[in-house]
């Protein structure tokens, strides 16, 4: 930017320093217009001591990753995005994913600018509470055009045209999608073991049980000792979803709205308590971990990783290539060699309508890179924001150095193909600031969702969607403020957790326990929960 304001003064021409990219660019475009769109069209022949130049827009920013490893301080990612679009950022450099709901009871969040969309967080309530703004809806369009359309051509001009992208009618929070296809759940398995036990991949839920059952008595890896399991899972992230999804459900701990208007939820349904029945039957035979009772994700990759279970379940997204070492078949291949993992393909069951479900996110607008404001945020500080985005989205080089870095560092380029450095960890991606949870938190066309996909990952991705998909919950329901939900949900989600866990463990009973169990979340709040879904929905 400094060589061409050089030129440009050079010809006593007079700009106005814009904090960041034109709106106006094409998806399609690369970084040779990244100075001409920083720049007003307006110039006035005037001499270069009367010129006046734009102050930096101070920028508070809090992104996250999700191995809870906070971002570094002037990292390379955090200077790119300064030089590009005359900003002064300032991240938050001490909150992680597991910290930020203190942080927000501190108040402290107020003293942010921007952040990236918490799971865990409620936004309905921040925005009740005054820790959050509202921005003009036409802001999004005016600001931020070149990512708006993506989404439009991915979420169809009715979700928008239908407020979906908006909360009780207002405009919170910048919409992110996570590509076309979404997060959905896959099953990965060492296909090493499998051909040493003579084999072959699974075609039916019963013969993933009989895969199991050798990785697990069969010594499948050869050393002569009693050491694997067929599966670890945790119960809160998705649970032993291809047992779920049998009965077309994604994980217990979700609401459904039915063609009829009624709502269900997973947990307390026939079809949960088969379900349960069949993985309790697992559990006995020894064929799950039996840790699965208090392993968190961490610790079912650990065990995957160094060989003591056969299979785990996770998203999609975590095998693609470009997260390099931290994917979960790099997991395993890195020590155990090239291909011996596989991914699962579509399985049929004896249940249901026959088909296998896999859970997938629903294509809402919100997602883990949506950005908030906080109340204290300015008109100026959101639009300079919006305009970051836009300049992200509709410049591919600068989306490839917030996303992956430096090439020859951190990447290098197969034909292309973008190739991530296959020892870059994510301690590494914070110390630079890349990655999309933090700074690049702009909508990705297709081009850069694809840059990094090998034909192995196009052939897995293959795998994955081939199974039907199931959505954890109805959008409306996502859109939908519950305040019997806010109330009652964590009460009702520690019993359903308990009564898994005592199930397997032994201590409940499927037949004589399960009408105390259902009594206990109708005490809990699960009627009123429901009754409020419906009134709202209908």
């Amino acid at each position: 930017m400094k060589k061409i304001i050089a030129i440009i003064l050079s010809m006593m021409m007079i700009v106005t320093v814009t904090s960041c990219g034109s709106s106006s660019a094409n998806t399609e475009s690369s970084s040779s217009s990244n100075v001409e769109n920083s720049v007003s069209e307006e110039t006035t022949d005037v001499s270069a001591e009367e010129e006046e130049t734009t102050e930096p827009v101070d920028i508070t920013w809090l992104g996250y990753y999700t191995s809870n490893i906070p971002v570094a301080e002037d990292s390379y990612a955090e200077h790119v995005l300064e030089d590009y679009f005359n900003v002064n950022i300032t991240p938050v450099t001490d909150v992680t994913q597991d910290t930020m709901d203190t942080f927000i009871a501190s108040g402290d969040i107020l003293d942010v600018t921007c952040y990236s969309y918490y799971m865990e967080n409620d936004y309905q309530y921040m925005l009740d509470q005054g820790l959050i703004r509202d921005f003009p809806e036409e802001w999004l369009w005016e600001y931020y055009p070149t990512g708006m359309k993506i989404l439009q051509e991915w979420l169809g001009e009715e979700f928008f045209e239908d407020g979906n992208h908006l909360v009780d009618g207002k405009c919170i929070y910048t919409p992110w999608v996570e590509g076309k296809t979404y997060s959905t759940s896959v099953l990965v398995y060492r296909k090493d073991w499998m051909d040493n036990l003579g084999m072959s991949e699974p075609t039916t839920l019963d013969e993933l049980h009989d895969l199991l059952y050798a990785f697990t008595y069969n010594d499948p890896d050869g050393n002569g000792q009693d050491d694997t399991y067929g599966i670890d899972s945790i119960y809160a992230w998705r649970g032993l979803w291809p047992v779920m999804g049998a009965f077309g459900m994604a994980t217990p701990d979700n609401y459904h709205l039915n063609d009829d208007g009624t709502v269900t939820y997973n947990a307390a349904t026939e079809d949960y308590r088969t379900a349960l029945g069949i993985i309790k039957e697992w559990y006995d035979e020894g064929i799950i971990d039996p840790e699965c009772i208090t392993d968190d994700r961490a610790a079912v990759r650990t065990k995957w990783a160094d060989g003591r279970t056969g299979a785990m379940v996770d998203s999609e997204t975590w095998f693609y290539s470009y997260r390099g070492s931290s994917n979960i078949i790099a997991l395993v291949e890195d020590l155990a060699g090239e291909n011996t993992v596989d991914v699962m393909s579509a399985l049929t069951t004896e249940y249901g309508d026959g088909n296998v479900y896999s859970n997938a996110d629903f294509p809402s607008a919100c997602g883990v890179a949506s950005m908030f404001f906080t109340a204290n945020a300015t008109d100026e500080q959101v639009i300079t924001v919006l305009k970051m985005l836009e300049g992200m989205s509709s410049d591919h080089d600068l989306m490839i150095k917030i996303l992956y870095g430096e090439e020859g560092v951190d990447y290098t380029m197969n034909g292309e193909q973008l190739v991530v450095n296959p020892s870059l960890t994510v301690e590494d991606k914070a110390a630079k600031g890349i990655d999309f949870t933090y700074y690049g938190a702009a909508v990705q066309d297709d081009y850069i969702a694809n840059l990094t996909f090998s034909e192995r990952d196009l052939a897995n991705i293959e795998k994955s969607q081939s199974f039907p998909k199931i959505h954890g919950t109805n959008f409306s329901m996502n859109n939908c403020q519950n305040d019997s939900y806010d109330l009652y949900q964590s009460e009702i989600t520690k019993l359903v957790q308990e009564y898994y866990h005592n199930v397997l463990l032994g201590n409940s009973n499927l037949e004589e326990g399960w009408d105390q169990y259902i009594s206990n979340l109708s005490t809990a709040g699960l009627d009123q929960v429901i009754a409020e879904y419906e009134e709202k929905l209908n």
